[in-house]
């Protein structure tokens, strides 16, 4: 694609909506050259720094204002999108069902996953044992509806995630946390133990 071709498509934009609230997008900073930017510092080919933007600017627009996610699976060499989900009903949650997953075993190259979080979250355990534990997936972003773009990525050589994780949380419910708090602590020791490589444009 033609450098021009690039700058035309900085007129994509995520709509005005009546509805305004905590998981509304920050069209301020979506809709500017600078959030086009930061798909532009990722360590990946044009195309699919262009495919990326592009459907994340689809998925916002298609999310503003609401607590839904949408997955796209994303070819990490082409860019082409093989599958998406944009028809989930249960806040804060996202998955493939059979039919997609199996499009993207049958596609056979690896993949990069892209899903918003409406709270604008970092990645969660369960993104990062999907990242983990699916060999066809290289890395995964998470958009925030804040218009903060995160990815990560599992090291080479690294401590593996579900020991870290479940060390931790064990160690917690038996300190006596909730269960949502031990799960928390736990994920901040997955990061800060290096499990997951991080970074948050």
């Amino acid at each position: 694609m033609k450098e021009d071709a690039y700058e035309a498509d900085e007129t994509t934009k995520v709509s005005n909506k009546s509805a305004h609230n905590g998981f509304s997008i920050n069209r301020k900073f979506v809709n500017a050259k600078g959030y086009h930017d930061k798909f532009r510092q990722l360590s990946l080919p044009r195309p699919v720094q262009e495919a990326l933007y592009q459907s994340s600017m689809k998925i916002l627009d298609h999310r503003n204002a609401t607590q839904l996610e949408d997955l796209y699976a994303i070819d990490a060499r082409t860019g082409t999108v093989i599958t998406q989900n944009c028809c989930q009903a249960t806040p804060f949650h996202t998955g493939f069902n059979t039919i997609q997953y199996q499009s993207i075993l049958n596609h056979g190259s690896k993949i990069i996953l892209l899903h918003n979080h409406p709270s604008s979250t970092r990645p969660s355990i369960t993104d990062i044992n999907t990242l983990a534990n699916e060999p066809s997936v290289t890395c995964s972003i998470v958009i925030g509806h804040d218009a903060s773009v995160q990815v990560i990525s599992i090291p080479v050589r690294g401590p593996k995630v579900d020991s870290i994780f479940h060390f931790w949380y064990t160690a917690g419910k038996a300190a006596g946390w909730p269960s949502q708090e031990a799960k928390l602590r736990a994920t901040d020791y997955v990061y800060a133990k290096g499990a997951v490589h991080y970074e948050k444009y």
